[in-house]
């Protein structure tokens, strides 16, 4: 299996080569410090069957460099070794379509073990990544049950106030078109606070867009 190694650290890229060219399954025919190297490596046949890459990078950066890919040699596998934690991060990166993740401070059998699975069955995930992937969604999803729920139990008065608050008026200026005192605003807006568990007006409004009681 042919590879190409794209991450801007020279001495870890040269390592992982040097480590990989004891598996007589894979030879690195391609090292690229950055996605537009990489570009200029591919422009001479054959190409690599799989592409090691790092997120992190100056210039043309993973992301971008996966998604040119993609367009346009979207036959090569690709496998992302980076430090990234985010869960949001490693979601979008399966989105994007990439068959594999690994952090950087993997060993080295995790790396053959990588390469035999996407070479065999076409991905690897590592069952921690897959974990945390699995509970941030359910936090989303738990997150964003509690809010709607929330949302229907509030009052039209409320929600009025809410919509408001998305306007650039004071609160002295809510409790005119409101016909109602200040006093009584600031209480709407403490009750609130407390019920939604934000610590702002940036976060009421952002909670009140986000379950579509205002529509920008």
């Amino acid at each position: 299996m042919q590879l190409a190694l794209v991450d801007d650290h020279v001495l870890f890229r040269k390592s992982l080569a040097a480590c990989i060219s004891q598996w007589s399954s894979y030879q690195v025919m391609i090292q690229a410090g950055s996605g537009h190297e990489l570009k200029t490596g591919l422009q001479r046949p054959p190409l690599p069957d799989l592409i090691v890459l790092d997120i992190r990078m100056p210039g043309m950066n993973g992301f971008e460099t996966i998604e040119w890919l993609q367009q346009q040699f979207p036959s090569i596998k690709l496998l992302v070794v980076s430090m990234l934690e985010e869960e949001h991060c490693l979601e979008k990166l399966l989105n994007m379509g990439v068959h594999g993740f690994l952090q950087k401070d993997a060993e080295p059998e995790e790396l053959k073990r990588a390469l035999d699975q996407i070479s065999q069955k076409g991905y690897y995930l590592h069952s921690t990544t897959c974990l945390h992937l699995l509970q941030e969604r359910k936090k989303t999803e738990h997150r964003t049950l509690s809010e709607t729920m929330l949302a229907a139990m509030l009052s039209d008065r409320e929600k009025l106030f809410l919509r408001w608050l998305c306007s650039d008026k004071s609160y002295k200026e809510i409790a005119e078109e409101m016909f109602v005192s200040p006093r009584t605003i600031d209480g709407y807006r403490d009750n609130l606070l407390k019920k939604i568990n934000v610590s702002s007006r940036i976060g009421l409004v952002t909670f009140a867009i986000r379950q579509g009681i205002v529509v920008l």
